[in-house]
């Protein structure tokens, strides 16, 4: 996200000049679209957070600012998993937590993996209020997400198309007329925050893009995709891997950075679940490194 200003990075930054408040060359001209029912403009807060991680913990934390990991306070999301979730029947793929005023951690996100068809997997985000599924395109380094009346294309997720990670993706928000793979798709779950029989079910007939997808018409779906516009040329969400950075006067080491465009004001609910979005296809990316080391960054 273009910002020619200094900032500090655990700052949070009004940005009145950003491409979702004027009519600049990176902003298409509907100004008057919703992002999860919030008017575009509006977007015009850049707020980083920091994922760090600790030697006893397994998982990855993410933290409001680099300041807070440093003072030990609480964080804001906490992710455990486990690699051997794949062979237990019902497992998560990964449980994310998080706090309350008093400091205290409470599941806030279960997510299950499935795969749904031919070059088609997904992650099922279960919350308590609702659950997001989010699709794999196993063509393409993409993956669709739709929450809030609103599509979601994140690039840089790599999915079952390569044995390569990447330490980058973006998150774009697509017009409401673009396709993409939610088109059609629907979540049945007969218990409610339950995995037990949930399916994701869509019909490849009704959705070009899946249909291409699903019978690997690499051409006819690369067409497509070239076809889907965004409603502005920079991400609402990016995610960058840093490394595995030391914190100064910290147990905690600075593993990557998410930066999001965001209503002013404090975090909200769907601030939340796009954080959970991303540390889910970062942890994919992950596991596709070995040795812990650094993911590879590849050219899309």
């Amino acid at each position: 996200m273009p910002d020619s200003r200094r900032h500090s990075e655990d700052t949070v930054i009004p940005d009145n000049e950003s491409v979702f408040t004027s009519l600049s060359d990176d902003t298409l001209a509907d100004l008057s679209s919703q992002v999860f029912g919030l008017p575009l403009p509006s977007f015009s807060t850049i707020r980083e957070f920091s994922i760090a991680s600790s030697f006893l913990h397994p998982g990855v934390s993410v933290f409001r600012s680099i300041d807070d990991a440093r003072k030990g306070s609480s964080p804001m999301l906490c992710t455990q998993s486990s690699v051997f979730s794949v062979f237990k029947k019902n497992a998560p793929f990964m449980v994310i937590c998080a706090y309350d005023d008093a400091g205290h951690s409470y599941e806030y996100c279960r997510v299950h993996f499935k795969n749904v068809a031919n070059n088609l997997s997904c992650y099922i985000l279960m919350f308590p209020h609702t659950s997001v599924v989010v699709l794999n395109n196993g063509l393409r380094p993409a993956a669709d997400v739709s929450y809030c009346d609103t599509k979601l294309r994140v690039l840089g997720s790599s999915g079952d198309n390569s044995t390569f990670a990447s330490g980058e993706l973006k998150m774009y928000v697509l017009q409401p007329n673009a396709l993409s793979l939610t088109d059609g798709a629907s979540l049945v779950q007969p218990t409610p925050g339950s995995i037990k029989g949930a399916k994701v079910g869509f019909s490849a007939s009704a959705n070009g893009l899946c249909q291409a997808l699903s019978e690997s018409k690499k051409h006819l779906h690369a067409k497509l995709l070239s076809e889907c516009r965004t409603l502005a040329n920079i991400p609402l969400v990016t995610y960058t891997d840093t490394g595995d950075k030391k914190i100064a006067g910290s147990k905690h080491s600075l593993n990557g950075t998410v930066r999001m465009f965001h209503p002013p004001g404090d975090d909200s609910e769907h601030s939340m679940v796009m954080l959970c979005v991303m540390l889910v296809l970062r942890e994919q990316e992950m596991r596709k490194s070995k040795g812990g080391k650094r993911p590879t960054y590849v050219e899309h």
